[in-house]
């Protein structure tokens, strides 16, 4: 977990503390969380009278907060933990199995990439599942972008609050504090999220890397593969193929031309941003060792994000999700995963009533204004207040209603 909204206090071991501390110092707090383990074997969350359990879990030496299995929506309405259960996102779009939900709060994915090939198999660009994004039948596996999208989202790194900070060693403290499997892979061995660098960590950073490279060996009659997580570098073309680097690792990774077309056409605002300083590009990517010990990628999606790691589908929607952040707001950016489903931009979660903002970044084009009378139309019968930001015009006052903001709309 990310972050918490509205000065949310944690109990550990009959000591009431700010979850943003904890988060922001996890470990400060170790004692703290050793002894609640010790005594009472869970924490507490103070949203409501009486609170409600929260689970301890312990990754790479640093405690971590889960919601306690099937207890989400006993949190208070604006609690983080429930906000998150009930957040809108594309997750609800594929076919029953794709997805699986535990009750102890873990997550077992059916990818369409098999991590589990035969050795006499060629090495080279997966075959993607050609499953349309809409219309018809729910999508029967998870996408790389799914994939990408469903962590990021079970982590919290597609919500925002005043105050908060974030930085990649922040992103993969939270995208490792997850449980579940990767088709029928625990996600502990089948992902490596690249770690931040720390010199004074070389040795269980490069331990780490060599533990994980080697489960990629033959082993038997199969090779496996595995996922890969980081923030992208660079990416140079080679005598054969793409060289790609990723931020924090010392390690190259080898990409057929072709799987690096593909993944760029999947995501045409990342091709536009590759230069740009304040935009961080996530790349998830499936590897696997060659025949002579090379390390290549075999398919690989980009997500763009802004200059706080918050999702974003457009450089439009990079410039207003920091506005938002520069405006002292508290939202959240629903994730599409491999879909095509109709969410708002951004939701606010720091006023009374659902308030959403929209990004309309396509005027002119009267498929995409169609679309946009119909969303308006959809709020207004729902009473959702709306801000709404036409790009050829400067962007709206961004400031809390009841201080010094305005809506732009009301439904």
């Amino acid at each position: 977990m990310e972050g918490i909204a509205h000065n949310e206090r944690i109990d550990l071991a009959g000591h009431a503390l700010l979850l943003e501390d904890i988060l922001q110092e996890p470990e400060r707090y170790c004692r703290w969380f050793e002894l609640a383990r010790a005594t009472q074997g869970h924490a507490r969350c103070l949203c409501v009278p009486g609170g409600r359990r929260l689970q301890i879990r312990l990754r790479d030496g640093l405690y971590h907060l889960a919601v306690w299995p099937e207890d989400a929506l006993s949190h208070h309405q604006k609690c983080t933990f429930r906000m998150r259960a009930e957040a809108q996102s594309g997750r609800a779009g594929y076919a029953k199995g794709a997805i699986i939900e535990k009750p102890d709060g873990s997550v077992d994915i059916n990818a369409d990439v098999p991590l589990k090939v035969r050795i006499e198999a060629r090495i080279g660009a997966v075959r993607r599942s050609e499953e349309p994004k809409n219309g018809g039948k729910a999508r029967a596996k998870v996408g790389l972008l799914g994939m990408l999208h469903s962590l990021w989202e079970r982590s919290g790194l597609n919500e925002w609050r005043p105050g908060w900070t974030r930085d990649w060693w922040r992103c993969r403290r939270a995208l490792i504090n997850l449980d579940g499997k990767v088709n029928g892979e625990p996600v502990e061995n089948a992902l490596y999220c690249v770690p931040a660098w720390r010199e004074t960590e070389r040795e269980a950073i490069e331990s780490s890397w060599a533990k994980f490279r080697s489960r990629l060996e033959v082993q038997g009659d199969y090779r496996l593969r595995g996922i890969v997580i980081g923030e992208l570098k660079s990416m140079e073309l080679s005598k054969f193929s793409h060289k790609v680097k990723l931020k924090h690792h010392m390690h190259a990774f080898f990409v057929d031309t072709a799987i690096v077309e593909r993944a760029q056409q999947s995501a045409p605002p990342v091709a536009a941003q590759m230069e740009n300083p304040d935009a961080h590009i996530i790349l998830i990517m499936v590897v696997e060792v060659t025949r002579n010990g090379t390390l290549k990628g075999v398919d690989m999606s980009f997500m763009l994000t802004s200059r706080h790691y918050i999702p974003a589908d457009s450089s439009y929607e990079m410039q207003m999700a920091e506005a938002l952040v520069d405006a002292g707001r508290a939202f959240t950016k629903p994730l599409r995963y491999d879909g095509a489903a109709e969410f708002p931009d951004f939701c606010l979660q720091d006023q009374e009533g659902e308030c959403v903002v929209e990004v309309w970044g396509m005027m002119g084009n009267p498929e995409y204004e169609a679309r946009k009378a119909e969303k308006i139309k959809s709020y207004k019968a729902r009473s959702v207040q709306v801000i709404e930001w036409d790009t050829r015009r400067k962007l709206p006052d961004l400031m809390r209603a009841g201080g010094a903001g305005q809506l732009a709309h009301k439904g």
